[in-house]
């Protein structure tokens, strides 16, 4: 099976290489443009290519590469830089998906995992969070991956491609980040 784990570099997503990488059944690439994540995260002997998610340059990659499925893991993920900058958290949360996608529409890819957020709870006290919860953002970032599970489900419904949603929180372990929310712990 080929797949491609965009913003494989990053924190998540280097945990998802390291096991993909034990599998030989798997035939990963690797997309991220290195902008929070590392060059190093990436397990040698895996291909990384180092572009933006919003670029039409992957297009490229998606007709070369025949992939089976995608898991989308690249996004803007600070709520605070959402707030300051609502542009571009748009610019890459939603019409990145969408160029994703679009490229997954017009190349037969099977299967989107992505990579959502419990931000789409907003504030909600009633913990543990569950998924028939309510969703109410209260914050930008919130809003991209609430619209981003919407344009998923739509892309189901008109194309056939599989989707699966995981709704992160609060992630932390080894190789976290040290600033803004990678702090939590």
């Amino acid at each position: 099976m080929k797949i491609l784990v965009t913003g494989g570099a990053g924190f998540i997503g280097s945990h998802l290489l390291e096991l993909l990488n034990s599998d030989k059944n798997y035939e990963v690439v690797v997309l991220d443009n290195l902008s929070s994540g590392f060059r190093e995260n990436v397990p040698q002997g895996m291909r990384l290519v180092v572009a933006d998610i919003r670029s039409q340059e992957i297009e490229a990659l998606f007709q070369k590469e025949n992939f089976d499925a995608v898991v989308h893991l690249a996004a803007q993920t600070m709520v605070p830089y959402s707030i300051e900058h609502p542009d571009e958290d748009c610019e890459i949360n939603l019409a990145g998906l969408i160029n994703v996608l679009e490229n997954c529409r017009k190349y037969k890819v099977k299967t989107v995992l992505f990579a959502s957020s419990a931000a789409v709870y907003g504030n909600n006290e009633n913990v543990p969070l569950h998924e028939d919860l309510a969703l109410m953002p209260m914050s930008f970032y919130g809003i991209t991956k609430m619209t981003s599970e919407h344009y998923l489900r739509v892309y189901h419904e008109l194309y056939g491609i599989n989707t699966v949603v995981f709704r992160f929180a609060n992630v932390y372990g080894e190789r976290q980040g040290e600033g803004g929310e990678g702090g939590v712990v």
